[in-house]
Parts: structure tokens; C-alpha cells; sequence
């Protein structure tokens, strides 16, 4: 019971104004005119990656995410897909760390995340 009151406090921060907001980030590296394809929940995140794959075959900009839901902690995981890069972005609220990792080439779906047919950069921390 400790660890949901703990979790239900930090989620319900981060709703109010994290200091890694995930989302925010995820549209400032899609760039302005790219397509918002929702947040969805860990049931069923159909509707966001529909939308991401459509972007992708129109060589759209586009960001999406949906929740990862772990046992002590929510997990929130970003994409941005763009003709040339792709961005995965994974917030961990019960730390509020945002952790991206950029990839240089055309994105693609494979195994259940977004990635790219090129080269995968090092991962970095957004704030911490």
C-alpha cells in the first residue's frame, strides 16, 4: 500500500508539471508542423502506432507515446518518428528521468518500438 501511495503521489506531481515533461520534449524534437498521435494506455496502443506508421509511409514528422506499466513504478515510452531520424524517449516517473536515444536513418517498427534502418546513437539522459 506504501509503494501505490508513494507512486499515486509521484504521478500525480508529474501530472501537475514534472521536471522532465516527456511529451513536451517529444514534440520539440518532432518540430513544429509534425502530427501528435496521442498517448495511449498500456491496453491498447493501436490508435498511436496506426498513426505513427501512416506518418512514416507519408515521410511525416510525428510523435506518440503510450505507458509501460511496471510494478513499482509507471514507465512512459515516446517515439518520434522523422524522414531522416528517429527518437525514443523512456520517462521513468518514479525517478523523473528522461532518457533519450536518437537513431540516424529512416524509422521503422521492429519487435514492439520504433526504431531506425541506420545508425543508433548513444542514449542521454534529458534531465535528472
Amino acid at each position: 500500500m506504501t509503494r501505490f501511495i508513494a507512486l499515486a503521489s509521484v504521478l500525480a506531481f508529474c501530472a501537475t508539471g514534472c521536471a522532465c515533461p516527456p511529451g513536451r520534449e517529444a514534440r520539440r524534437l518532432a518540430g513544429s508542423q509534425a502530427t501528435h498521435c496521442g498517448f495511449a494506455s498500456a491496453d491498447d496502443i493501436s490508435a498511436v502506432t496506426e498513426c505513427l506508421d501512416a506518418a512514416i509511409a507519408a515521410e511525416r514528422a510525428a510523435y506518440g507515446g503510450w505507458e509501460l506499466v511496471g510494478r513499482d513504478s509507471g514507465l512512459k515510452q515516446y517515439f518520434v518518428v522523422r524522414r531522416d531520424r528517429t527518437y525514443d524517449l523512456d520517462y521513468d516517473g518514479s525517478q523523473d528521468r528522461l532518457t533519450i536515444t536518437p537513431c540516424m536513418g529512416a524509422p521503422v517498427y521492429v519487435d514492439g518500438a520504433y526504431t531506425c534502418d541506420g545508425e543508433l546513437l548513444d542514449s542521454y539522459e534529458f534531465c535528472d
